[in-house]
């Protein structure tokens, strides 16, 4: 059941279990390869890992698939950032801001790079 998976998923997300997590949401995303969240925190999960690309790619199809998840792109330019481009983080936190003006994690981010709002 994806219910079940996401929750014992989200639960490895709390514990540092990273690994774990990507085997739940793993799962999860093949009973609904739709579902933003469990690509957001499949993301979230490879991010920990310090595994970048994989990161931001798994962001990138929750923003597709969900245009106004704002924490989504905040992730997203996280994981951009982590890979050296600026300019796409400064961008995926621009539409974090777009899709919800109190992210504040978009805006903190912005600001640091000196172009906050």
């Amino acid at each position: 059941d994806a219910e079940l998976l996401g929750g014992l998923g989200r639960l490895y997300l709390r514990l540092g279990r990273w690994p774990e997590a990507v085997e739940l949401y793993d799962e999860a995303h093949r009973l609904h390869p739709r579902d933003a969240q469990v690509c957001n925190n499949l993301g979230v999960a490879y991010l920990q890992q310090g595994q970048s690309a994989a990161a931001r790619d798994w962001f990138a199809r929750a923003v597709d698939l969900s245009p106004k998840y704002a924490r989504a792109w905040a992730n997203l330019g996280e994981a951009h950032k982590a890979l050296g481009d600026t300019k796409a983080a400064r961008r995926a936190w621009e539409q974090a801001l777009a899709a919800d003006p109190q992210e504040e994690r978009a805006r903190r981010a912005l600001r640091a790079l000196g172009e906050g709002r």
